[in-house]
């Protein structure tokens, strides 16, 4: 399954049968664990794929990349589907909805934006936050503690000590790996 440049994420489809990864040579790819092959062609973008999930449902493919796009491909045979969500800068993230038809991105502009799944129009405003914008998909302590750092200072929760948040942080990085970047 090597394709010759760093990994950036791995994700297993529901079944198992599937493995979805992103790498630093612009593409995500869709792996059969049998065979060990890939599926289907690589889902291009222009630079770094940081991010890629199956929808709930495992029809769609969602990608999160650095050249400032997130998309969406059918998960069946990769081909892609059109819908584009864009940002100013880097898309570090994107997530569909618990019922697939809505997306949220994250993005290096500072912003994180609600998009229509189907039509591609985003939904309200774009939630401007004075930081980078990182989300995280765990409640163990290294996502605690990302989220709190990478949070606006303005709405910061107050950290216990700085002796705590180091610990929490060692203890992320040991069990956990680095599963998110920020500033």
């Amino acid at each position: 399954m090597f394709t010759g440049r760093p990994l950036l994420s791995a994700r297993f489809s529901r079944d198992g049968q599937r493995l979805l990864t992103t790498s630093t040579d612009k593409t995500a790819r869709v792996w059969d664990l049998c065979s060990g092959r890939p599926l289907f062609s690589p889902l291009m973008h222009f630079a770094w794929v940081d991010h890629a999930e199956f929808s709930p449902d495992e029809r769609w493919i969602l990608t999160a990349s650095q050249d400032g796009a997130a998309r969406i491909w059918d998960a069946p045979n990769g081909h892609a589907t059109g819908a584009t969500f864009l940002h100013k800068g880097k898309v570090r993230w994107a997530e569909f909805s618990p019922d697939g038809s809505r997306i949220a991105t994250a993005s290096d502009d500072y912003t994180a934006q609600v998009w229509d799944a189907q039509s591609g129009k985003a939904i309200g405003r774009r939630i401007e936050h004075g930081s980078w914008v990182v989300a995280t998909d765990g409640d163990d302590p290294w996502s605690a503690w990302v989220k709190w750092f990478c949070a606006d200072a303005a709405t910061r929760p107050v950290w216990p000590s700085f002796q705590e948040s180091k610990k929490w942080f060692l203890e992320g990085v040991t069990k956990f790996g680095a599963r998110a970047c920020c500033c």
